[in-house]
């Protein structure tokens, strides 16, 4: 995996991981109908997640992954409440275990690090100026999803690739660049940060 930090954002994070509630007795791999967690993680737990490719560690490693509620996992920001969009977050994880594992994904042990909403992505991280309009170069863009807070639009060229991106409106009705998805192929990476609008 290419973990090249993109100019403009100051982190990343794997977008190809499944919350769950198991503990150690969990499905096999390629079990496809369990439950996904509602639960939050919270600071100080250690938690059960299916990973995939392009998922790249080792144990005993640092790395960030993008929790999202069972049911905005399975559907779209447009279909789900006010509430499980507020309680998406990326989440720092420390590996601590396989459970089980193939070629292509695993069962993995993590203890939980950090916790940041992504409604408070633009207060963790500095500002980065820039254009927003401009991020993805004149490409044509589709609106996923939009309210008083929150722009969602993505592009893709045949589903082979393409990106997405959250935009965070605050209080003040300023702008914030906070999340772009990238992927391609066996490519996928989760840019984070806060590009502050002109």
């Amino acid at each position: 995996m290419n973990k090249k930090l993109d100019d403009l954002f100051s982190d990343w994070a794997y977008a190809c991981g499944e919350w769950s509630d198991f503990g150690e007795d969990v499905p096999e791999l390629s079990e496809q109908n369990w439950i996904h967690s509602e639960l939050t993680p919270v600071v100080g737990e250690t938690r059960t997640v299916f990973v995939r490719m392009p998922f790249d560690e080792t144990i005993g490693n640092e790395f960030w992954l993008l929790y999202e509620p069972a049911l905005l996992y399975f559907n779209s920001w447009e279909d789900c409440s006010e509430q499980d969009i507020a309680n998406c977050a990326v989440v720092r994880c420390k590996f601590q275990k396989i459970l089980i594992s193939d070629e292509y994904s695993a069962w993995i042990r993590v203890t939980v690090q950090e916790v940041v909403f992504l409604h408070e992505l633009c207060n963790y991280y500095q500002d980065i100026r820039g254009n927003i309009s401009n991020a993805f170069k004149g490409i044509t863009e589709e609106t996923e999803f939009q309210n008083d807070r929150w722009h969602v639009t993505s592009w893709t060229m045949q589903n082979d690739c393409g990106e997405m991106k959250w935009i965070y409106i605050d209080e003040n009705g300023i702008r914030h660049l906070v999340m772009k998805l990238w992927y391609a192929f066996d490519e996928e990476i989760l840019y984070i940060g806060n590009i502050r609008d002109f």
